[in-house]
């Protein structure tokens, strides 16, 4: 809990920064939570976990221009999104389902803007 909370602070943070080092600091945060929090033993933090996850890489693929981390961002999110389907809870599903929609049109954006510059 206390590394999904520290992933949450970083990421506010690193959003308000200009540089990535929070971000980055964020990520790894997620990504220690997520070494406690297994899906079979503890599936709806584990989604929170690919939630903080998927939003922490998002931002940080915005920032650096890469398409592979907001592919990771896309696909943490859609683990989220299952694993509140699976569990019935009707508050984060929407939200998750929403974010990825917004993934998929920023990742559409993002390689378009590569193509035109290549």
């Amino acid at each position: 809990m206390t590394q999904n909370n520290l992933g949450a602070v970083l990421q506010t943070l690193g959003q308000q920064e200009s540089g990535t080092a929070r971000l980055e600091e964020a990520v790894a945060a997620y990504r220690g939570a997520l070494e406690e929090r297994a899906r079979e033993r503890l599936p709806l933090q584990w989604a929170y976990a690919q939630h903080g996850l998927a939003n922490a890489l998002a931002a940080l693929a915005k920032r650096q221009n890469r398409a592979a981390l907001l592919e990771e961002a896309l696909a943490c999110m859609r683990g989220a999104g299952d694993a509140y389907q699976q569990a019935g809870e009707g508050y984060w599903l929407p939200i998750a389902q929403r974010r990825v929609a917004e993934m998929e049109a920023e990742l559409t954006g993002m390689r378009a803007q590569t193509k035109g510059d290549g």
